[in-house]
């Protein structure tokens, strides 16, 4: 197998020809679809480009602040004392860290495995009476942490060894707020769609939260597995439980808006007044948000499409709310990171249009041919992010991500989008 800089060489070479080829019928076809053409190959270029030569991960820089790992559960019997089990294997110095697992109100088991995680591994478990959602669970975990890092983690994921020690290594510089740790899937043999997924979470993890990296600003520190340095988010961890949308408690999103806490210039709200005071305002800029590729945890990934579903329209939402929000700062961020940023987003939003007028119109006019073009435009888009992980694991699942990529940019986001934004006020945790 070739070495990963020689195909990510190629991969920018082949992005820059298509990007002149786009650049040169600019005049020749309808003008705003050849500007999309050239945005979104203009984002594959610097997120290759980022990705591939510039980001790297920070190494053992001898770090070791207190740590508290919490994990809000709601009716997860069937795995949570092997996550549980698990984190406590990592080899941070144990009396350093702690574990706080909530169990937010759930109605099987999951009372009686924490129990039993608790005699095993020493935890702390906090028994909810009644169900308050993530965010809730998240913030009776923080009040009854004693860490300099907070860490959260969900409670069907599964931490390799290292990675609490790796992900803490990043805050060494005081500039960093935040870190995303790597997710991995954990049931991807299981059947052709969590191949598709594992293939897909390479490329959301090494290739675009590499990519924000380099400029310190990711823009969603993954439920699975993220840290955040206390001092950053404790004065609005009150308020983020109880953020509203247009009205309606907000429970799904919370890895985002946490996130967006972090890079935001600081706005700080009371954490003990029910009607969010304003208690001050710091006139600076946000802190870095970074991703730590060497942190990396398995998470179990939806194995049925409906449950995938359900998951995609949950993330759907909480993108779209976070994005309202980070759409007013991000362009007093590094100005290529902002680009980065604008043009995934804008992109993104503009999904059901391409796909109705790339795909659908033709269709209907009878121009079977433009429309096979464009099917196969995200087959090479799919095939570039398939060959960059086939360069780091030959025997992995990089041959499903063009079946993603189609099955994904057809068939699912440009409906659950719609769907996603006329449903934006419904809100639960959506778990499996």
């Amino acid at each position: 197998m070739f070495p990963r800089n020689f195909i990510s060489g190629i991969i920018i070479l082949t992005l820059t020809l298509v990007f002149w080829i786009k650049l040169d019928n600019f005049l020749s076809g309808p003008i705003f679809f050849v500007f999309i053409s050239i945005a979104f190959t203009t984002f594959l270029l610097i997120e290759f480009g980022l990705a591939s030569f510039v980001y790297r991960p920070v190494g053992d820089r001898k770090y070791s602040p207190r740590v508290s790992l919490i994990i809000p559960a709601y009716n997860e019997e069937k795995v949570v004392y092997e996550t549980v089990a698990a984190a406590a294997k990592s080899n941070y110095p144990r009396d350093l860290f702690e574990i706080i697992v909530v169990n937010d109100g759930s109605t099987d088991e999951t009372m009686r495995e924490l129990d039993r995680a608790r005699t095993d591994f020493g935890i702390r478990a906090i028994h909810l009476e009644r169900n308050r959602g993530k965010r809730g669970a998240i913030v009776e975990g923080f009040k009854e942490s004693r860490g300099k890092v907070i860490t959260v983690m969900d409670s069907d994921t599964f931490l390799s060894p290292d990675a609490l020690y790796n992900g803490v290594q990043y805050f060494s510089d005081p500039k960093v707020g935040a870190v995303c740790g790597n997710g991995k899937v954990y049931n991807k043999g299981e059947n052709t769609l969590t191949k598709m997924q594992d293939a897909w979470y390479d490329s959301m993890f090494t290739v675009f939260k590499g990519a924000e990296s380099v400029f310190g600003m990711v823009t969603c520190c993954s439920g699975l597995l993220s840290f955040y340095r206390r001092k950053s988010i404790a004065g609005m961890i009150g308020s983020w439980a109880t953020e509203t949308f247009l009205g309606v408690p907000v429970k799904a999103g919370e890895d985002r808006s946490l996130t967006n806490i972090v890079l935001q210039p600081r706005i700080l709200y009371s954490d003990d007044a029910d009607d969010r005071i304003l208690t001050s305002v710091v006139a600076k800029r946000g802190e870095l948000v970074v991703y730590a590729r060497n942190a990396v945890a398995y998470t179990i990934v939806p194995n049925t499409f409906k449950k995938f579903i359900r998951q995609q329209i949950r993330w759907k939402r909480g993108w779209f709310r976070g994005n309202l929000l980070a759409f007013t700062f991000m362009w007093r961020k590094h100005p290529l990171g902002s680009l980065l940023y604008y043009l995934h987003t804008i992109l993104a939003y503009l999904t059901p249009i391409v796909v109705a007028r790339m795909l659908l119109l033709p269709i209907l006019k009878g121009s079977y041919l433009s429309s096979a073009y464009y099917i196969l435009g995200l087959m090479y888009v799919g095939f570039l992010y398939a060959i960059y992980y086939a360069a780091r694991e030959p025997r992995g699942t990089w041959p499903y991500r063009v079946l993603f990529q189609v099955t994904y940019n057809l068939l699912v986001s440009p409906f659950l989008s719609l769907f996603a934004w006329m449903t934006i006020r419904r809100d639960s945790w959506m778990t499996r």
